[in-house]
């Protein structure tokens, strides 16, 4: 609830345990199908940035996630059903291709229209308090399915290069928290943070104040956030360490479904080229953002695609009036109910 979230704003990024617990997310997102967009309030953040009313309903399919392949099944099958909000041009070629295409437009990485949830002097404050800074993201789990890899390696080599810096931060998703998995982090002594719960209105400008504070960054999985960092000029080094396993999650809601989309999107990043190109160019610990990096990233992440907010409000209006609120609204139960039944 928006309460709980206000409730939250003012906590410390390292009152993780407190950030984490869950949110229900607003009746209204599951009356109106607006589901896609309500992960992260993505929502919110767009419709404020492009001076869209809050209450009106988009029309459109999000993928809240970056998505590096070719891989559109499961509950990458958006576009099938409405028009689809991606992050690139590449995307876009992509859902072009598939069988029921819709439409689908680019806007860039989503970070960009969300907030910094500290202004300039409390950001200023907490990178005097850090130092120089290298912010880590280990692979995490999802909903229903849980990741696995080897965290002593991974502690060692975070080890390697902590020397190199004043602080050493450690930022955890939410569902691992809760998990207990930031003890061997905290064994290290390095500072455990978390951008909070999904249904947080708070999770992406956290976030990105999480990721401004930084001066290097680094993770042992391709994710949003490595776009990310590389969009807000914070260099990244990927551990290519190939040993993060998913497993389903025990009483986990949909949780037959979402290992098997899990381990697909997994697989569809077997021998794939953009994935290559990341695990080569990202390889080594870049103190400075390399061009091919940079070029790679925008390639995916659109950052050539960033609209002003009279150019994402005439695309809210182009889908609200080529696409009527009780289409959309069946679209997204039919989908639902796909994905349910046929585990597609």
């Amino acid at each position: 609830m928006i309460d709980e979230s206000k409730k939250r704003e003012k906590l410390k990024f390292t009152e993780i345990e407190k950030l984490s617990q869950p949110i229900k997310l607003p009746d209204r997102y599951l009356l109106s199908g607006e589901i896609g967009f309500s992960r992260y309030w993505m929502d919110k953040i767009l419709k404020e940035y492009a001076n869209f009313p809050l209450d009106e309903k988009i029309h459109a399919l999000f993928e809240h996630g970056v998505q590096i392949t070719d891989y559109c099944e499961g509950f990458f099958r958006a576009h099938e059903y409405e028009p689809s909000i991606v992050p690139s041009k590449y995307r876009v070629e992509v859902l072009k291709k598939q069988k029921n295409y819709n439409g689908a437009y680019a806007i860039g990485p989503y970070i960009h229209y969300s907030k910094s949830l500290l202004n300039s002097d409390e950001l200023n404050e907490e990178k005097e308090r850090l130092g120089k800074t290298l912010l880590v993201f280990p692979s995490h789990s999802i909903e229903g399915t849980l990741s696995s890899f080897d965290y002593e390696k991974f502690c060692e080599e975070i080890d390697k290069y902590s020397s190199e810096f004043d602080s050493v931060r450690i930022c955890m998703y939410y569902k691992d928290v809760n998990l207990k998995r930031f003890k061997p982090y905290e064994k290290k002594g390095f500072e455990i943070v978390s951008a909070g719960h999904f249904n947080d209105y708070n999770f992406m400008p956290r976030l990105k104040s999480i990721i401004e504070a930084s001066d290097m960054t680094m993770s042992n999985e391709c994710g949003s956030h490595l776009g990310y960092c590389i969009y807000l000029n914070k260099p990244h080094f990927l551990f290519n360490s190939h040993e993060t396993t998913y497993e389903k999650e025990k009483n986990g809601e949909h949780a037959e479904l979402m290992i098997k989309h899990t381990n697909k999107v997994q697989e569809s990043k077997i021998n794939n080229e953009n994935v290559k190109n990341i695990r080569e160019y990202f390889s080594k610990f870049e103190t400075k953002i390399t061009n091919n990096q940079y070029e790679l990233i925008n390639y995916l992440w659109g950052f050539d695609e960033i609209k002003t907010p009279e150019e994402l409000n005439n695309i809210f209006m182009e889908i609200n009036n080529n696409h009527s609120q009780i289409r959309y609204y069946l679209s997204g139960l039919i989908r639902l109910k796909d994905l349910l039944k046929n585990g597609r």
